[in-house]
């Protein structure tokens, strides 16, 4: 009897504490992202089938048994599971699995992330905060010092052209640039500089794709330098690959990022000079009589210092020859080299950089938009360069298995006079360093002009000719022989991604890319060359048409990532050009009818199509990988 009894009290113990099991209770907690911040509209499940959201402050309460898994998902974010125990607080942080944390999840070609050790060959990323804290106006100088065997050229001049060569130089006379992809959107890199500007034959740099970029839009930059790498983007991805990831909206978090910076720069270093002889080809000067008196002169026409060596000689200088200067006018000065030689003529150049971000998520949406202003001079007086650019980042979950996702972006330029590099006519540094003359005074060149419009240059052809021999004065170059340009560029994406079963997801693109671009340049009646005005204007369009379908899954030690895809790639540029020819008739108006002879004309017209068909299989042992492309 007393063991039917006790027999009867052990089953009646583990009925109750069944019992006490499977009874609900309610749960509640908070969902923090990984940075520390609550996240809001999280769906949070139990295995039950109960469903509750986070409050905007990342706190849920649900009612759920011990035992039961509950499930906590927020777009943007990892989802994580956690067993209902003795307890009825909890805290979720949705943050990588511990191997993903480890190892890093980076963005790869068609801008698929991945886990970076899954990867078949080396990729190196730079974090966007790396990009934003130099606040410079070039997303990609930044890369310099921080991506191994990358040589990365700043430009020499005020917004020019970035090189990059991430696989060393493979074509002496073709293009080296690497193919940059923002987005998924194939970027055009191009700029608009003919072969004798990029060759230092002289002419104005006005700049690549790279300069549209907006620092504070990247998130990330991540580098695919083997062929391995680059491989499905084809033959124009034989330089390599940079894969710019921007910013988006995180789910949980309201972001309003304000950002302003000023940077200078200046002449770090310029060629070593003599200072021991002036102008001239002779080791003597030339005495002549001007108004009944003897006077030694300069050899103003030799663009070169060969001349007497500098002992204080009284001379006549270049400047010492119009009336209306007349603290100047028929006075000798001490022939010496000048404390204000070329480098003062050099300004430094300051750039000012603003930004402002608004970013929001709710339960199905997130969003950013951004406002970026970019204002420089530069070293050269008289140049200046604007930019102005505004994006948007949106995306919606229209239901579990339908995502849309659109990436615009809006960037317009405005440069006035970038300098002329290399060897030209208006390459102030040419005039300076490889000719010129030891003894000019800057502060005497900036009056470059006579009241009668005519110009002053230190290169007279004789004591009583001013006409320029060889080289304008170089204040007369960057206030009158000045250039304007303006770009407007568009560029962006929409994605639709439907998941049509675990595991398996298919992907549409529509991508373009576009721009139009306008030039002009003058030379003024009175220079050294041929007076002349110039116009030029670009178009150039590339759409992208493309569907893959995706396959990622996992069986315990093996995982298999897959997909196929189809491209349709369609480009179209064009130039119109337009020359004064012979000079112009009324000096200081700048229109083509100026011409005093027919203008010339000219304009180029290039369209292409590329389909393409490509895939991937990677598979995976214990996360040891072999991939077929």
């Amino acid at each position: 009897m007393r063991r039917n009894l006790k027999n009867l009290f052990v089953l009646g113990g583990l009925l109750l504490g069944a019992s006490l099991y499977a009874q609900e209770k309610t749960v509640t907690g908070t969902v923090t992202d990984p940075d520390g911040f609550p996240v809001a509209d999280a769906v949070v499940k139990t295995t039950s089938g109960k469903e509750a959201y986070t409050d905007e402050n990342g706190m849920f309460s649900i009612e759920a048994k011990q035992g039961d898994l509950v499930t906590v998902e927020a777009m943007g974010l990892p989802t994580q599971t956690f067993s209902v125990g003795a307890g009825s607080e909890y805290k979720v942080t949705l943050k990588p699995s511990e191997t993903v944390e480890l190892e890093g999840a980076v963005v790869t070609a068609l801008g698929i992330t991945r886990d970076k050790r899954s990867l078949g060959y080396a990729s190196q990323e730079v974090k966007g905060d790396v990009i934003q804290a130099g606040r410079g106006s070039n997303a990609l100088q930044s890369l310099s010092g921080n991506v191994a065997g990358a040589q990365i050229t700043a430009p020499s001049s005020l917004g020019g052209s970035t090189r990059i060569t991430l696989r060393g130089i493979g074509s002496i006379t073709g293009e080296n640039r690497p193919l940059i992809v923002i987005d998924g959107i194939p970027l055009a890199n191009n700029n608009v500089n003919d072969t004798n500007t990029q060759r230092g034959g002289g002419g104005r740099d006005y700049g690549d794709g790279a300069f549209d970029i907006n620092p504070d839009d990247v998130e990330s930059i991540n580098v695919l330098k083997g062929g391995p790498a680059s491989a499905l983007y084809g033959s124009r991805a034989v330089n390599g690959v940079i894969m710019i990831k921007t910013k988006t909206g995180k789910k949980g978090r309201e972001d309003i990022v304000v950002n302003t910076g000023v940077a200078f720069e200046s002449i770090n270093q310029i060629p070593s000079l003599q200072n021991l002889y002036g102008g001239g080809a002779s080791d003597t000067f030339e005495t002549v009589n001007i108004g009944g008196k003897d006077y030694q002169i300069v050899d103003y026409a030799t663009d070169e210092s060969w001349g007497p060596r500098f002992n204080n000689q009284e001379v006549l200088q270049w400047y010492a020859f119009d009336p209306e200067f007349a603290s100047d006018y028929m006075k000798t000065t001490p022939w010496r080299a000048s404390k204000n030689d070329a480098k003062s003529f050099f300004n430094t150049g300051v750039a000012y950089t603003n930004s402002v971000s608004f970013a929001k998520s709710y339960e199905s949406t997130n969003f950013r938009v951004s406002l970026s202003n970019v204002n420089q001079t530069g070293i050269v007086p008289n140049s200046t360069l604007k930019k102005t650019t505004a994006g948007i980042n949106l995306s919606n979950k229209f239901s579990d298995v339908f995502t849309v996702t659109t990436n615009l972006t809006y960037t317009r330029t405005d440069g006035f006079n970038r300098p002329e590099v290399g060897y030209g006519d208006n390459s102030v540094a040419q005039k300076m360093f490889q000719w010129g003359q030891r003894q000019l005074d800057y502060n005497k060149l900036r009056d470059y002009k006579l009241a009668n419009g005519n110009q002053r240059s230190w290169n007279r052809t004789s004591w009583d000719e001013g006409t320029p021999a060889y080289s304008d004065n170089p204040y007369w170059v960057v206030y009158e022989n000045t250039s304007k340009d303006k770009r407007d560029r568009f560029y962006g994406n929409v994605e639709f991604k439907y998941d049509i079963a675990p595991g398996l997801y298919a992907v549409a693109n529509v991508m373009g890319d576009t721009y139009d671009m306008q030039v002009s340049e003058r030379v003024a009646v009175g220079s050294q060359a041929m007076s002349k005005y110039s116009e030029a204007y670009y178009k150039f369009t590339e759409m992208n048409y493309e569907g893959r379908i995706h396959f990622d899954k996992k069986w315990g030690d093996f995982s298999l990532n897959a997909f196929a895809g189809v491209n349709r790639r369609h480009k179209t540029q064009s130039r119109l050009s337009s020359s004064t020819n012979g000079g112009l008739v009324v000096p200081n108006y700048y229109f083509i009818g100026n011409s005093l002879d027919n203008p010339t004309t000219s304009s180029f017209r290039e369209t292409s199509e590329v389909n393409s068909i490509y895939g991937m299989i990677s598979l995976g042992y214990k996360n040891t990988r072999s991939a077929f492309r």
